[in-house]
Order: structure tokens, then C-alpha cells, then sequence
């Protein structure tokens, strides 16, 4: 299959006169742009470029590329010439040396047959399209006939539907927009009738071209009902095991009116295609899910659907690509993980074990610096074969000079580098209090990577791309609270926090002389490395979290059974080292019931209002209050989940 290898964008949206392409290199892309950097150019870039294949007129194209036109696509900061265009123009490269490129001059896309095979293979999607799935009124029911016309009808193919060109001669179509033109206009109004006017085909006079025409209509309800019918097969596997949604639902057309054809007018008929929630967690239907489902499950709804008619679209194009712009903005990070790793693991392209290309050309773009990090992170944890098909990449709005009244903003685009190699260069360049910040930032981000939530996320804050605690607040609460659960004294961490004035306040440091404040970086950097080897060297673990209830359970000699069940105050938490030795964390609990079930008599049951303890010490409690029961050397043993399973 072949990729993108590089990306030209002219004078093009927020793009001005660019000196360098964008390099793409033929991998998968997960670009950050903050907003306003010429994230979303991207995007409009490679689907102009695409769609302008799919233009039979060349003035279709050129209008893109004509200032003077309300269609123009022209940075504004460009000047034009007479005919209201300029040097604006898009061009890809691929891997092969194959180019596409389209401006005001050329147009010949429109007549490539592998550029419009390309377009049918591949798909854009962003929030916005999602979002018109079911971004309707209370009162309204949902129906996606509109979006499937503009969206999906120009990308799918019916079986051939026989047809005239102008001249009359028989041709075939299979382009389902096509189709629909045909059924939204109507036949030729060019058959006469008896007073010499000119009129629609009727039945009887004009039998050969009547039924041309009503065959069309047969044969586009036809291939409509097989691709509903596709849809609905796919979306359920889609949305309940690989999203993870309890949610059924399908696709239901509905002719609301039927086509009228006489021999002075023509009505065009009437579909639906209404949205039908089956089953919702096992409550049943609902009958208005824009009103009673939150977004985030009809994101995943709409998600379906065009993953689902993705695979409907043609599949044996030279290059496929899957472009996301902001789609996962209304998502929470729980939804995002379920999204981020679908597309990763079985949209985005590699090449498996035989060497044979799998997947789209998958360019992911976002302005949210915390779900471009958690997306990274995943690729990480991807296997190699996969991990090593990406590119990262960071776009930013370059400042404009204010003492210059012809300067305007550009995106500057990067190669992704991460803020510890971006703090090893300025600390290479002798620039310590720039190498200070990005150590700093880098050091948040492998703390945030790594300790649970309650170390670092501030639960009041009403910022929602930056929920983070102050960083000496992170640093107390892992040494204090975290690593203290273990009995480890960690003193990588302790080492961190001496230098934290250094990285708080870096320009304030730059009074105690530059060979000091050199040694002074030098060392944080070697702490960090020394941290991330510490994460590398344990993997952390959730046994039971926090609000969860678990049990203690014993026997005594005579068979009676004693269960205590408690409700955890903090998550319990297990750390494996790479020699694959364990440790637990101390947590601690509320006593909640009890339950005693003896060999002869009646069971017992009760409730409890105990105060918060640690667990060993509720442990020590039940087992002092039962003389029966011998407590056990490895009291952890007697924990158990409420389903019977062992903690440990």
C-alpha cells in the first residue's frame, strides 16, 4: 500500500508561503496543535485535495483556489493577482514518488482514476460530523437521511443502475450519490405531449424511457436497504465488544412518501433513516436517545456507525487513509482509552507477520495536550510492528511581530520531541533556566504518567486541560502518602524535592553563578533518569479500589463460618519489580456487616457503622472479637472480593 510521504500546503487556510513540506515519511501521524497553530489546515488540506478527484468540472476545483470567490480557501494573508489567485496550491508525495497536487492552475485530480479510487477507500471524521448524528431537538425524531446523502452516499457504490449520458447513449452507474441526483431531479422533462408541450415519460407513450427511470428509483431503495442492512450487521460487534457500550441499536429506513410522476410534474420520494436504541443496559428501548443518553454514548453511537460504513467503502485503492481531527473532544478519558486503543490496534496501519499492509494511513489530530500524551503513551505499548509505524508531531502558532504592521501568525510544525530531550538541548546550549521549566514539565509528566490519580489530580479544579495539582503538592503526596503505603522510602523522590526551588522559579536561580546552577540541572537530570528507572523497575497495580467493598473470611475448627464485609477508605494497590517480587500497599477500611453461618442453627446477620481504620488493624479487631478463630501468619490471605475471590 502506498503512504503520504510528504504533505505541501501554499497559501492554503492558515497556511501562508510555506519553505519546507511537512514530512510524513509514510507512517501513521498524532499531531498536537494547540489552538489556532493550523492543526485543523491539516485536516481541510488532505480532504480538498482528495475531494476536488471527485469534481467533474475544473471550475468546481478552481474556486477553492480564487480569492475573488466566497468558496476560497486562501490564506487571507495572501495577495492575489487580477484573477484572484496566487501561488496557493496542496500537494502530497508518496512513498512511491507519486504526487498529487491541486491549485488554481491544476486540476487535472478530477481526471486521475487512482486519486478518486483513493477518496472512495478513505475517511475524515471529526467531532462535528459525529455530533450531526444526533444534535437534533427533543420533539424531533433522529434522522440521518440528510447526513448520509452529503457524507456517505458520494463514497459507497451500488450494483450498476443503466442510465443515459446527454447524447442518449446507455451508461451504468454505481456511485449511490450519483444514483440519488438522478432520483432527486427526476427523469428528462423532454417527452411530448398532447398539446406539444414537453413533458416527463409516462408509462404507456413512453414506455422504454418510463421504465429506465423506475428501475433507477427500484434499483437505488435496493442498494439503500443493502447498505442499512450492512451497517446493522457491523455496528453491534463495534459498539458492545469493542467500545464496551451495553447499548443495541440499528438502522431503520422509512419511505415517508412515495415518488409522483405525471406528465407535468415530478416529487421526488421521501426516505428515513431513523436511529433505533433496542436496548440500553438491559432497561429496554429509548424512544428519544438525544435526550436521555449523555454524549459520550452517542458519540460512541455515531463512532459506530462510520466505522461501520467505513468498511463499506472500497477497499482495493492504492492508499487508504483515516484522518481525525478532535474527534474524541466530548469523550471522557475512560470512553477516550476505549476509542483511542479501537483505532490504534485495528484501523491504523502496519504490516503484520507477512509482510502484507494492514489498516489506513491514520492521521490523528488534537489541541489537547493531556489525550495527545495518553495517546503517545499507547503507542507505546504497542507491539513493535506497530508502535514503530508512527510519527509524532507538535504545530504551535508562531507570535507575530508587533513592530512590523505586515506580520501575522504561522504555524510552526516539529517533529515531537519530548520536554526532557527539549530540556537536554537548552542545557546543552547553556540556557539553564529553559532547561529548568521543560525538567520540570517533563517531571510532572512521568509522575502523572505513573501514581494513581490521587496523587496528582486536582478534584477541584475547573480547568479540564489542566487538572493537575501544583507539582511540590505531587512530589509530598507520592513521598508522603504514596511510597509511605509500601514502607518505601524512595529517595529518588527525596532527592527531587531539594531541587525544587531550581525548578519553580527557575530564573530566580540564576544568581548563584552559572557553573553552580550547571551542576545543579545536571543533577535534577540524572534524578529523572533515575525516576524513570525506578517506574521502569515496578509495575503498579489496582487490586481493589477505593469505594469497593471487600470481605474477611474464616473457618473455625468446627466448620462455622464468620464473614466481615468492609468498605475501602483508599484503593489497595500491588507493586511487582522486574524480579517479579510483589508488595502490597497498607489501606485502610470501614467495617460495614457482618454475617456468621454456623454448622447447626440459625445464620446471623448485621450491619455496622465502624470508623476508618487500617485493614491489619480490622484484621487484628475480627479476629479478637471471634476467640474461635486462629488468625493467620499472612492475614492478607483471608481477604477476599464479595464474588469469593481471593485478593492475594
Amino acid at each position: 500500500m502506498k503512504k503520504i510521504s510528504e504533505i505541501h500546503i501554499n497559501n492554503f487556510k492558515f497556511f501562508p508561503e510555506m519553505e519546507k513540506p511537512i514530512k510524513i515519511e509514510g507512517k501513521n501521524i498524532l499531531i498536537y496543535g494547540e489552538n489556532g497553530s493550523g492543526k485543523s489546515s491539516i485536516y481541510w488540506a488532505l480532504y480538498t485535495l482528495l475531494e476536488c478527484s471527485n469534481k467533474g468540472d475544473a471550475s468546481k476545483i478552481q474556486r477553492y483556489f480564487n480569492g475573488e470567490t466566497t468558496d476560497s480557501l486562501i490564506n487571507i494573508y495572501t495577495s492575489i493577482n487580477n484573477q484572484g489567485n496566487d501561488n496557493s496550491f496542496i500537494k502530497i508525495v508518496l512513498d512511491d514518488g507519486n504526487i498529487f497536487e491541486v491549485s488554481y492552475q491544476k486540476t487535472s485530480i478530477n481526471q486521475d482514476s487512482e486519486a478518486k479510487e483513493i477518496l472512495m477507500a478513505s475517511d475524515f471524521l471529526n467531532y462535528r460530523l459525529l455530533q450531526r448524528t444526533y444534535a437534533v431537538k427533543h420533539t424531533d425524531e433522529i434522522n440521518l437521511f440528510s447526513l448520509f446523502d452529503e457524507a456517505v452516499l458520494p463514497y459507497v457504490q451500488f450494483t450498476n443502475t443503466n442510465w443515459h449520458d446527454n447524447n442518449g447513449t446507455t451508461i451504468h452507474i454505481k456511485n449511490a450519490s450519483e444514483i440519488y441526483k438522478i432520483v432527486k431531479r427526476g427523469p428528462d422533462k423532454k417527452y411530448p405531449k398532447k398539446n406539444g408541450d414537453m413533458g416527463f415519460p409516462q408509462k404507456g407513450a413512453h414506455r422504454v424511457a418510463h421504465n429506465e427511470f423506475t428501475a433507477l428509483i427500484a434499483n437505488f431503495e435496493k442498494g439503500l436497504t443493502a447498505l442499512i442492512q450492512n451497517i446493522n450487521g457491523k455496528v453491534k460487534p463495534i459498539i458492545q465488544d469493542k467500545l464496551k457500550f451495553k447499548i443495541t441499536f440499528h438502522l431503520e429506513i422509512e419511505k415517508a412518501s412515495e415518488y409522483y410522476l405525471s406528465e407535468a410534474n415530478y416529487r421526488k420520494p421521501i426516505f428515513k433513516i431513523k436511529l433505533i436504541i433496542d436496548d440500553f443496559e438491559g432497561k429496554g428501548s429509548i424512544p428519544k436517545p438525544q435526550s436521555f443518553l449523555n454524549e459520550a454514548r452517542l458519540s460512541a453511537i455515531a463512532l459506530s456507525i462510520r466505522l461501520a460504513i467505513l468498511e463499506q467503502r472500497f477497499q482495493n485503492a492504492s492508499m487508504k487513509i483515516f484522518v481525525l481531527d478532535d474527534l474524541m473532544i466530548s469523550l471522557d478519558m475512560s470512553n477516550r482509552d476505549k476509542v483511542v486503543k479501537l483505532i490504534l490496534e485495528e484501523y491504523a496501519w502496519y504490516k503484520d507477520n507477512a509482510g502484507e499492509d494492514k489498516g489506513y494511513q491514520t492521521f490523528i489530530l488534537t489541541h489537547d495536550r493531556s489525550l495527545f500524551t495518553f495517546i503517545h503513551n499507547c503507542i507505546l505499548n504497542l507491539p513493535d510492528e506497530k508502535r514503530n509505524t508512527w510519527k509524532l508531531i507538535e504545530m504551535y502558532a508562531d507570535d507575530k511581530d508587533e513592530s512590523d504592521s505586515n506580520s501575522f501568525e504561522k504555524p510552526c510544525v516539529f517533529d515531537y520531541k519530548n520536554d526532557f530531550q527539549i530540556a537536554y538541548r537548552h542545557y546543552k546550549n547553556h540556557d539553564y533556566p529553559a532547561a529548568a521549566n521543560y525538567l520540570r514539565k517533563y517531571a510532572e509528566e512521568i509522575f502523572c504518567e505513573w501514581l494513581p490519580e490521587y496523587c496528582w489530580k486536582d478534584k477541584e479544579s475547573k480547568d479540564k486541560s489542566n487538572s493537575k495539582m501544583s507539582f511540590r503538592n505531587i512530589l509530598d503526596n507520592a513521598i508522603n502518602q504514596f511510597w509511605a503505603k509500601f514502607s518505601i522510602p524512595c529517595q529518588e523522590y527525596k532527592e527531587m524535592r531539594k531541587y525544587l526551588g531550581i525548578l519553580l522559579n527557575p530564573l530566580s536561580h540564576a544568581d548563584v553563578g552559572v557553573e553552580r546552577y550547571k551542576e545543579e540541572i545536571k543533577r535534577v537530570i540524572q534524578i529523572i533518569q533515575s525516576i524513570k528507572n525506578l517506574h521502569n523497575n515496578y509495575k503498579l497495580e489496582i487490586i481493589v479500589s477505593g469505594g469497593e467493598e471487600i470481605q474477611i473470611r474464616k473457618t473455625d475448627l468446627n466448620g462455622n463460618k464468620y464473614t466481615a464485609n468492609y468498605e475501602l477508605v483508599d484503593s489497595f494497590y500491588k507493586l511487582t519489580d522486574n524480579s517479579s517480587n510483589t508488595m502490597y500497599s497498607e489501606f485502610s477500611a470501614k467495617y460495614v456487616s457482618y454475617s456468621f453461618t454456623p454448622t447447626i442453627g440459625t445464620p446471623q446477620i448485621g450491619t455496622y457503622n465502624g470508623k476508618q481504620k487500617r485493614m491489619e488493624d480490622n484484621y487484628k479487631d475480627f479476629i479478637g472479637k471471634n476467640k474461635q478463630l486462629i488468625g493467620s501468619a499472612n492475614w492478607m490471605g483471608d481477604l477476599y472480593k464479595k464474588d469469593g475471590t481471593k485478593l492475594i
